[in-house]
């Protein structure tokens, strides 16, 4: 007797198997195209007010007079620049007015919400600060305002 190739039921099981298959690899080609706008901020305004939500981060490591400095795992307010669990990696998530965000970010601004005060000098010298910001030097030094993705260097000499 000639063996079927399957029951419908199982025919029905492949199909849906097939089509769970399909629509995570759709989610995942969107999500590979549009991922990377999604970490903007999203703006909402009320009348003339305007604000702008976000979840931002940044990988900054630092050295001082030739000394890495790690970043406190938790620390900061939620409300300012802080970390979680990540080593040297700088969050911001909160709802602040437009505009305001290029005063939050910049780097200065990042070791004021930190406590961190540069020394005067290094080795009797004073010190040259540097800032590299996803391999390039950056002209701004710390008043450049870091952006979602970053991956930053200060190097206080």
């Amino acid at each position: 007797m000639p063996r079927r190739r399957g029951t419908p039921r199982v025919k029905r099981s492949r199909s849906i198997i097939w089509a769970v298959i399909i629509l995570i690899a759709v989610i995942l080609g969107l999500a590979l195209v549009y991922g990377p706008n999604l970490s903007e901020g999203i703006i909402t305004c009320e009348g003339d007010e305007c604000v702008e939500a976000g979840h931002f981060h940044a990988t900054v490591a630092m050295t001082i007079c030739g000394a890495s400095y790690g970043f406190q795992l938790e620390g900061g307010l939620l409300s300012n620049q802080h970390t979680h669990k990540e080593s040297n990696k700088i969050h911001w998530h909160s709802s602040t007015p437009v505009g305001a965000n290029e005063q939050a970010f910049t780097l200065k601004r990042m070791l004021s919400d930190f406590g961190i005060s540069l020394p005067a000098e290094c080795n009797g010298k004073a010190i040259r600060t540097s800032v590299t910001v996803n391999g390039q030097l950056s002209p701004e030094g710390l008043q450049y305002s870091w952006r979602d993705g970053d991956r930053i260097i200060i190097s206080v000499e």
